[in-house]
């Protein structure tokens, strides 16, 4: 069986370089329960993970997505 899919935030980053957030965000599928990509972006910047993120991957065409904290 596959791993189930799920939404991840990912921080990658070092003291010296401004860090990168990922979004990333699956489906599983329902004969198979492999996990696919649906849709995945990246924000360049900051340790926040609020902000902008585009597009890299994934099977949804949608360019940008806002996210906000609460």
């Amino acid at each position: 069986m596959g791993r189930p899919a799920s939404q991840r935030r990912q921080w990658k980053g070092t003291s010296d370089v401004a860090g990168q957030w990922k979004l990333v965000v699956e489906a599983t599928k329902f004969v198979t329960y492999k996990a696919v990509l649906v849709w995945s972006a990246v924000k360049v910047g900051g340790n926040d993970p609020s902000g902008v993120y585009a597009r890299v991957g994934g099977l949804d065409t949608t360019g940008t997505l806002t996210v906000e904290t609460v």
